[in-house]
């Protein structure tokens, strides 16, 4: 089922409230303890429809393994759907979680989105399953709700992420759709490659927010993201907000720092770690049960830069 007809499915397959399957934080906010709840609602869901949790497994290995290598064997492929779903099981709610918790606690959310007077266009580079776009929309549900209805999220990544996102993303953003009518595109397209490119040019634009998110540390595994970022600093609309957001190391800092010599910089920092609660007894049971590298994540060090052109 593709993402557009799965938000606009009326069966059980969509979220229900009646109950916590995870496991948030006693003292967490609503969206954050909501938005924890309904993701892995969603990738239990999922993982469950799929069957072949052993796939899933090999998948969690073989991503684990990928990304401590990354900088000498390249970033990770996302072929098949159980590497895909093993992402959206390890990674996916972890990082829509810290992303939510930067938007919400650390005042990133008024930075990116809170001078906009109409519902943004947002660009997402490397989108994946889709984590800053639940978090984006999460946040502007609870302090910015005019922005909602009519906002548009171009997803752009060089995987055909469709398929994940209709089992994963679609049904914790389907109550918000059906409120607010905002607008998805997803976009298959290698940014490192001459068509990537050529679309950033006509795209960027015509954005009010890009998000950069974890695409830039696997441009510099490939030594492709100086020229991504030329295309952005040339086309870039002089309202818009770029935001990089990554995992905390001395890579992301001199990345971050080269952009800044080509931005202006409206917010950049650090946290040391932000607390991910622990997922649900399902996925701990039969997905990330502690061998062969299957571990639930607790901590995520995440390091942040909002630029805009000069």
């Amino acid at each position: 089922m593709r993402f557009r007809d799965r938000l606009l499915s009326e069966t059980r397959e969509s979220i229900s409230h009646s109950g916590r399957c995870a496991l948030p934080e006693e003292g967490l906010p609503e969206p954050l303890a909501r938005l924890w709840d309904d993701v892995h609602r969603a990738v239990e869901e999922s993982c469950r429809r799929f069957g072949e949790t052993g796939d899933i497994q090999s998948g969690i290995e073989y991503l684990r393994k990928r990304y401590v290598s990354e900088k000498l064997d390249g970033p990770p492929r996302f072929d098949s759907e159980s590497v895909r779903l093993a992402y959206a099981v390890s990674y996916h709610p972890a990082h829509a979680f810290a992303y939510l918790h930067l938007l919400m606690r650390r005042g990133l959310g008024q930075v990116i989105f809170g001078d906009l007077v109409s519902p943004p266009k947002v660009l997402v580079l490397g989108a994946g399953v889709g984590a800053e776009t639940l978090a984006s929309l999460r946040w502007m549900s609870a302090v910015e709700t005019r922005l909602v209805a009519g906002s548009r999220f171009v997803l752009v990544d060089r995987a055909a992420w469709e398929t994940t996102r209709a089992s994963v993303l679609a049904p914790t953003v389907r109550e918000l759709w059906t409120q607010h009518k905002f607008v998805f595109d997803e976009v298959t397209s290698d940014l490192s490659s001459q068509q990537g490119l050529d679309f950033l040019r006509e795209e960027c634009g015509h954005a009010d927010v890009i998000f950069c998110p974890s695409v830039i540390s696997e441009m510099i595994s490939e030594h492709s993201q100086n020229q991504m970022m030329e295309v952005i600093h040339e086309t870039i609309n002089r309202r818009a907000k770029l935001v990089l957001i990554d995992h905390k190391d001395p890579e992301f800092e001199h990345v971050s720092r080269q952009w800044a010599r080509r931005f202006t910089v409206l917010s950049d920092g650090a946290t040391p770690g932000v607390i991910i609660p622990q997922p649900t007894a399902w996925v701990r049971s039969h997905l990330l049960d502690g061998a062969n590298h299957r571990i639930p994540t607790k901590s995520y060090p995440m390091a942040w830069s909002v630029l805009k052109a000069r």
